[in-house]
């Protein structure tokens, strides 16, 4: 006597389909709490080092005669950090879904190396006129902020950390 097959029940494909749904979204969960503590990191370490250059930034015109040399040295030295927090972010694995999030602080990182470079050329030819260009660049790194902040609230980072 032949024994007949029961055809598959469609409930149990669903179930297949969901389940992997279900282990897809955790998967995706893992990944996007992952990027959000590795880029807690650098963007504390980022804002730190903001805070320092702005404040050391506010202080050159204290003394007139030394801005210039000032100037110079904060751009190298702030150029140094703000490259190495670059080169950080670049290296965090982010979930597509965290593109804008990373593009954004990315940009945020470009308009302080930019400051950092018109301060740090102020030195080579002793012209404090570039001040004016680095605290513009400065002001475009908080519309950067503006979009990074936007960003990290529209995929929920601040829960997934």
């Amino acid at each position: 006597m032949a024994t007949h097959a029961r055809p598959p029940r469609l409930e149990s494909h669903r179930n297949a389909a969901d389940r992997a749904t279900r282990r897809q979204a955790a998967i995706e969960t893992r990944q996007l709490q992952h990027f959000a503590r590795q880029l807690g990191q650098v963007t504390h370490e980022a804002m730190r080092a903001r805070q320092d250059f702005l404040a050391q930034f506010a202080r050159l015109d204290a003394e007139p005669a030394l801005a210039a040399t000032r100037a110079r040295r904060l751009g190298v030295e702030y150029g140094r950090l703000f490259e190495q927090l670059r080169i950080a972010l670049r290296v965090v694995p982010a979930p597509m879904t965290a593109r804008p999030c990373v593009d954004a602080f990315d940009a945020w990182l470009e308009r302080h190396l930019a400051a950092c470079d018109s301060l740090a050329r102020i030195g080579l030819n002793g012209e404090t006129s570039q001040i004016g260009l680095a605290a513009r660049m400065l002001a475009e790194a908080r519309v950067a902020a503006r979009r990074f902040n936007q960003a990290h609230r529209e995929i929920g980072l601040a829960r997934a950390a």
